[in-house]
């Protein structure tokens, strides 16, 4: 595919995260992930900010990345991190 017009971040797509959420007990709940970019136009412009309750599967957010840079797949993970469920409240 060509270039398409815009910015970098209008054709690319950055996640930054971490690997707790606090790191005095290492706990995973209310876990940051922050995603940069509109990925060609497969995430929500402007940005939204979207915080999941009731303990969401994080895989939900990796999965949405790798269908948004064209990676085509329906699983990410496994066991209990196992996801087939994109997080639809950032797809565009």
């Amino acid at each position: 595919a060509g270039f398409r017009g815009g910015n970098l971040l209008d054709q690319s797509l950055v996640l930054a995260s971490s690997d707790a959420s606090e790191g005095l007990d290492h706990s995973v709940d209310d876990y940051p992930i922050v995603l940069a970019g509109k990925a060609g136009g497969a995430l929500k412009y402007p940005g939204v900010h979207h915080r999941g309750f009731l303990n969401p599967n994080t895989s939900d957010v990796l999965l949405t990345v790798l269908r948004a840079v064209g990676v085509n797949t329906t699983v990410v993970g496994s066991g209990s991190g196992q996801s087939t469920n994109p997080c639809v409240q950032i797809q565009a």
